[in-house]
C-alpha cells in the first residue's frame, strides 16, 4: 500500500521522548536501541512514565493494552500497540467503557490472503467468497502515533523548521518503535515510504505513508500503522468500510458488498464522490495512480458521481416522508417510491458505492415498499440485502437482519400486504 495519512493536527508542546523531557517519578528508564536505516544504531535512555498523571498536552510513550515486561505476541491475541499519546489522550482511552476488549474474531478464519498486486506492489486477496457485512479483518496497530506531521512537515526540507520538525517526529517515533517486538518492527519496515526525498526520517515517512486515522483520543489526530490493514490498496469504488473500535484498539474491516475468492480487498484513502481528476490529484503525492473502474471510466463516473452528489434527499428524512405519503393514497401507484429507490441504488451500484450513507437508507425503503405490497420473494431478498448492509455500516449489527430473517416475522409488521388489502377493498 502507498498513501499517506492526510489529517494533520498542531504539533503539542513537548514529548517525553524528546531530548530534556522532565522526568516523572512514576516512570521508568529504558534503554532503545533502533536501526537508522542506514547501518547505524542510536542507542540513549528514555523515561517512559507508566501511570496517569500527566498533563492533558504532555507527549508520553506507552503499552496498550498494558503487558507484563518480557510478554511475547504469541502470548497475547490480537497483540498489542505502542503509542505516543498525550496525558488526556492515555486517560480517554483507559476511561473508555470495557476497556480492553479483546480483539473480535473474523467471521471466517484466514479470508484473505497478501500477494501481489499488478502496478501496485503488495495487496490482499480474498481466500474465499465473502458477503456483505462480514468481518473480514479486525487488527491492532503495530503503533499509534500522532498525525500532526503530514501538515507540520510539509514544505521545503532545507527550511530550518521543517528540519528540525522532522528530526523531532522521527525521535518521538524512534522510542515508540524501541518497543515494538522484533517480528512487528519488521513488518513496519517492510511497508511502502512515499517520503524519501522529502526530509523524512524512514519511521516517520512509513507512518505518514500507511497510517490509518484513529479516532476517539481527543483533539487529535492520531494515525496507527497496520501489519496487514497497511497493506490494503485504494480504490474509488471500494469494497470495504473500515469501524475504529476503540474498547478494543482495533481497526475493523467489512465488506460492503459481496466480495469474490481472489478478488482484491480494496479500502479508500480519499473522498471519493468527487470528480477523477480530484481524486488524482490528492492521491499523487503518494505515488498512487488509480486505474480503477470509476477512473479508467473517468468521463461517465464523473456524471454519475455529479448525480449522486446532487442528490442528498437519498440520504435524508424526504424518502421517509415520500413513503408515508404514498402507503395511505389509494391513488397512488404501487411503484410510485419503489421505483425511485430502485433506480438510485442501480446507480450507486454501477458506481460501486455501496459505503454511501445513502445506500442503506435506498434498501430499507425498497424493503418496506415490498413488505407495503406483500410481495413475499422481495421481501426476503431485500430483507437479506438491507440487513447485510446494515451489518457492514453498523459494524456488525445483526437487529434489521435477524429481524427479516423469515416471513413469520416479517408479518407481524402492520404494515405487512396493506397497499395489498387497500386494493381488494377500493
Amino acid at each position: 500500500m502507498r498513501r499517506g495519512f492526510l489529517n494533520g493536527g498542531q504539533t503539542k508542546q513537548r514529548c517525553l521522548a524528546d531530548p530534556g523531557a522532565p522526568p516523572d517519578s512514576a516512570g521508568a528508564t529504558v534503554k532503545k536501541s533502533v536501526s537508522s536505516g542506514t547501518g547505524s544504531t542510536n542507542s540513549k535512555p528514555i523515561h517512559v512514565p507508566h501511570d496517569t498523571q500527566h498533563d492533558d498536552n504532555s507527549f508520553l510513550v506507552t503499552t496498550q493494552p498494558s503487558q507484563m515486561q518480557g510478554t511475547s505476541l504469541a502470548e497475547v491475541p490480537g497483540g498489542w500497540t505502542e503509542c505516543i499519546l498525550t496525558g488526556k489522550a492515555k486517560r480517554m482511552l483507559l476511561a473508555t467503557p470495557g476497556f480492553p476488549q479483546p480483539v473480535p474474531s473474523p467471521t471466517h478464519p484466514n479470508c484473505y490472503r497478501i500477494a501481489n498486486s499488478p502496478g501496485k506492489g503488495l495487496g490482499v486477496f480474498a481466500n474465499r467468497d465473502i458477503r456483505t457485512g462480514d468481518l473480514i479483518i479486525a487488527e491492532r496497530p503495530i503503533t499509534i502515533a500522532p498525525a500532526f506531521g503530514s501538515v507540520s512537515l510539509q514544505g521545503n526540507s532545507n527550511d530550518p523548521a521543517v528540519r528540525e520538525a522532522h528530526q523531532k517526529m522521527e525521535g518521538r517515533l524512534e522510542a515508540v518503535f524501541a518497543r515494538v517486538p522484533p517480528e512487528n518492527q519488521q513488518a513496519y519496515l517492510a511497508l511502502a515510504n512515499c517520503h524519501l526525498h522529502d526530509g523524512s526520517g524512514k519511521l516517520t515517512g512509513i507512518q505518514r505513508t500507511n497510517g490509518f486515522e484513529v479516532k476517539g483520543l481527543g483533539e487529535g489526530p492520531y494515525s496507527g500503522v497496520f501489519k496487514d490493514i497497511s497493506r490494503i490498496n485504494h480504490s474509488c469504488s471500494p469494497n470495504t468500510i473500515r469501524h475504529w473500535d476503540p474498547a478494543s484498539l482495533s481497526l475493523r474491516l467489512r465488506a460492503v458488498r459481496d466480495i469474490a475468492k481472489d478478488e482484491e480487498i480494496t479500502v479508500h484513502y480519499v473522498t471519493i464522490i468527487t470528480m477523477a481528476q480530484e481524486r488524482a490529484k490528492e492521491l499523487a503525492p503518494y505515488q498512487i495512480k488509480c486505474s480503477c473502474p470509476a477512473c479508467a471510466n473517468s468521463l461517465v463516473s464523473d456524471t454519475n458521481r455529479v448525480d449522486i452528489l446532487l442528490k442528498q434527499y437519498i440520504n435524508g428524512p424526504e424518502m421517509d416522508k415520500a413513503f408515508k405519503q404514498w402507503c395511505p393514497d389509494r391513488d397512488a401507484p404501487d411503484d410510485r417510491v419503489l421505483n425511485v429507490a430502485l433506480r438510485e441504488l442501480a446507480l450507486l451500484d454501477s458506481e460501486g458505492l455501496q459505503l454511501h450513507p445513502g445506500y442503506g437508507t435506498l434498501l430499507s425503503l425498497a424493503l418496506r415498499c415490498y413488505i407495503a405490497l406483500g410481495d413475499e420473494d422481495k421481501v426476503l431478498e431485500f430483507g437479506q440485502r438491507a440487513g447485510r448492509s446494515f451489518m457492514a455500516e453498523k459494524d456488525g449489527d445483526r437487529s434489521l437482519l435477524d429481524n427479516h430473517s423469515s416471513l413469520d416475522l416479517v408479518k407481524k409488521n402492520k404494515l405487512w400486504g396493506i397497499r395489498r388489502r387497500m386494493s381488494k377493498q377500493a
